[in-house]
């Protein structure tokens, strides 16, 4: 399966200078638990802007900069070609479950392939924001909203969205 994992303003804000929107501890927890044991895909910002440990994960990162495989280290598997990298996605989906965590270009190349998406809705807008999380056709998605919560004085709900 191949899941979307975000956090989005009101917006589908989801970054600016290449860092989010808001850094919920909740949202990082879900991140954390639900990748576990899964492949994590992000590209080569969000990997370096990266918060949190997502540990027992296979991480694939797309990146044009050479350098950046030797950077990485061995549990990185980079792909420098967007193909090769819906592919390898396509097929790991088949075993395990693939998520997709950003950023605004990775979530627009698998937004048509994913099964599944969990998105942190956070009430709140970035008039300056810079990347945005694709919009979502609600008529494609079977909502359901599996916690409204508060955090830093942020309100927000965690919800599942399931192709129809």
């Amino acid at each position: 399966m191949i899941i979307l994992i975000a956090s989005m303003g009101n917006n589908n804000e989801i970054g600016k200078d290449n860092k989010a929107i808001c850094n919920l501890n909740y949202h990082k927890h879900k991140l954390q638990k639900e990748t576990k044991g899964n492949v994590v895909v992000m590209g080569r910002s969000t990997f370096d802007n990266l918060l949190i440990n997502l540990e027992d994960t296979k991480k694939i990162v797309l990146s044009k900069k050479k350098q950046f495989k030797k950077e990485v280290g061995n549990d990185v598997q980079v792909v420098d070609n967007v193909l090769d990298l819906i592919k390898k996605c396509k097929s790991l989906s088949e075993k395990k479950d693939v998520y997709i965590v950003g950023g605004e270009s990775i979530f627009n190349l698998f937004v048509n392939y994913a099964d599944k998406m969990y998105i942190t809705k956070i009430d709140k807008t970035v008039e300056d924001a810079d990347a945005f999380f694709p919009k979502i056709e609600t008529n494609e998605w079977n909502e359901k909203v599996l916690d409204n919560n508060k955090e830093k004085n942020i309100e927000f709900s965690f919800i599942e969205y399931t192709k129809k």
